[in-house]
């Protein structure tokens, strides 16, 4: 599984060299939550098999919807992009112009920075947001491209989300300022933080979250959202939220889990002590109070029931759907008496295509692995285990064939997310998967072991080296290579070294304290 400690002693160490403050770390421990609140997703089984009254006593051990809760979704957050109102001329894409300061241009509006030079990029490029420091104390924000040359130079800003349709939401290093900046450090607009409703240094804790044009902001104690143009598209009034996916956000208040538009307003309410996960494929898991639990499309119907007690084939929890397929707990009979939850697949109808057998082998048996996931190149992670421990791992298809049999050699993991952002338990590995024919994994049951890469196959073939592994992404893969110190670098699909270190100022030189996917 991903290496808690390893995750909280980054975090510190960014918390250290920033100085923030006890509230601005609430902020960053929120990371982590994309598919449901975690104690929704304590209670997720509960709710369908038990009464009500158990239910709440659930629901009294480990209260959802608390800023404390930082539980994960498909480990994957939902990135995609629905904004196009912005065209920039790309027409420099294939032969990047190198501009400098001493062209003339204002920095703050170009993204240049006094003696180091800048190229510029076409809208659709793939670029990378990178966090440098030259002394392990101060960081600043910095674009690249994938020869490593800056697009934004850093000393201008301090946090930068992702790019979607070409913009992306920074603040200045003196946190004065917020702007709408393209891949080439064009500003678009701008806002001050109490334009945007909060002076809380909330940009890198969220930047994650940057989905569909919208960004979730934060003032210390409540969540809200604001969209691409800086404009506050719901207050700060939630405890808890969800990224924006297929343009809705599942938010909390209150015990209370609702979905609401790009506007802010609610479209479903699903009443207090819920949980629900978002909308892929126009569907979105979900359960209530009242023990009904399923599919719901986006007007809040519920299109796909589970039943009300176990039974053979009783589908206990849904995972997101892709290419109209979804992996599946299903409850089954054990030849040997009682029934057991195995992994299985289900299809847009709430048909249950496959699922595995009851008994693998006496006391042993295989299910899904983790929460929330998703088929990712056709492929799905699953285990073998006993009731306290795991005992194999490998990954099946679609067609309920095993692509990689099970063995004991490696464990997968999910992509590394952020210094910021917390993976808990079975939500760690909801984003496990092959990206470019590759996957991060550790050693069998070594959850505190460094991290190396298998191909499709299952062979390991970038040996285990790293503390923390991006997924790659246009040929490169970002990876922790000194955890104390919080070094980072880009690496290609056979391991070697690719971008290292960084031109500073004065001829000094920058390393990467964190690193994001090229894309």
């Amino acid at each position: 599984m991903h290496n808690h400690e390893r995750e909280k002693n980054e975090i510190h160490r960014f918390l250290k060299i920033e100085t923030i403050d006890k509230k601005r770390a609430e902020a960053y421990n929120h990371g982590g939550k994309i598919h449901m609140g975690k104690a929704a997703k304590n209670m997720k089984k509960v709710t369908a098999l038990i009464c009500i009254f158990t239910l709440f006593i659930a629901l009294g051990n480990g209260m959802a919807c608390s800023k404390s809760s930082n539980s994960a979704n498909s480990g994957q957050t939902v990135i995609s992009s629905n904004e196009d109102d912005y065209e920039t001329d790309d027409t420099e894409s294939e032969d990047a112009v190198s501009k400098t300061a001493s062209s003339g241009q204002d920095s703050q509006t170009t993204g240049t920075a006094s003696g180091l030079e800048t190229v510029t990029v076409g809208a659709d490029d793939p670029v990378a947001v990178v966090y440098l420091s030259e002394d392990g104390v101060t960081s600043t924000c910095a674009v690249i491209n994938l020869s490593g040359q800056y697009t934004v130079a850093p000393g201008i800003y301090k946090a930068i989300t992702g790019f979607i349709d070409n913009k992306a939401i920074a603040v200045t290093m003196d946190y004065s300022e917020y702007r709408v900046i393209d891949k080439n450090g064009n500003v678009l607009k701008t806002a001050t933080p109490e334009q945007i409703g909060t002076t809380h240094d909330f940009l890198r804790g969220m930047s994650s979250y940057y989905s569909e044009g919208l960004l979730p902001i934060y003032d210390g104690q409540y969540y809200g959202f604001i969209n691409n143009d800086l404009e506050v598209v719901a207050p700060l009034i939630y405890d808890e939220f969800l990224a924006y996916s297929e343009g809705l956000a599942a938010v909390c208040k209150d015990l209370v889990w609702q979905f609401i538009d790009t506007q802010g307003n609610v479209v479903i309410d699903l009443g207090i002590y819920s949980g629900c996960s978002s909308f892929t494929e126009g569907l979105a898991y979900f359960f209530k109070f009242d023990g009904t639990n399923g599919y719901m499309d986006q007007n809040g119907n519920c299109v796909i029931a589970s039943v009300e007690s176990p039974q053979e084939g009783f589908v206990t929890y849904q995972g997101q759907f892709s290419d109209g397929l979804a992996p599946a707990e299903v409850t089954v009979n054990r030849a040997s008496g009682g029934n057991n939850w195995v992994f299985g697949i289900i299809d847009k109808q709430g048909n249950i295509v496959f699922h595995l057998p009851a008994d693998t082998e006496d006391g042993i048996y295989m299910q899904m692995l983790g929460w929330g996931g998703t088929f990712v190149d056709g492929m799905y992670p699953l285990m073998t285990s006993t009731t306290f421990s795991a005992t194999s791992y490998g990954f099946i298809g679609t067609d309920g064939q095993m692509k990689i049999a099970l063995q004991t050699v490696w464990q997968p993991i999910g992509y590394y997310k952020g210094p910021i952002y917390y993976n808990y338990g079975d939500e760690a590995d909801a984003n496990i998967g092959f990206y470019e024919g590759l996957c991060a994994v550790q050693p069998f049951n070594e959850s505190n072991g460094l991290i190396g890469f298998i191909d499709s196959g299952g062979t390991v073939v970038i040996d285990y080296q790293f503390y923390h592994a991006g997924r790659f992404s246009n040929g490169l893969a970002a990876v922790c290579t000194e955890n104390s110190a919080g070094k980072w670098i880009y690496i290609d699909a056979s391991g070697n070294t690719v971008l290292s270190v960084f031109p500073g100022e004065d001829g000094t030189t920058l390393y990467m304290t964190y690193a994001t996917d090229f894309e």
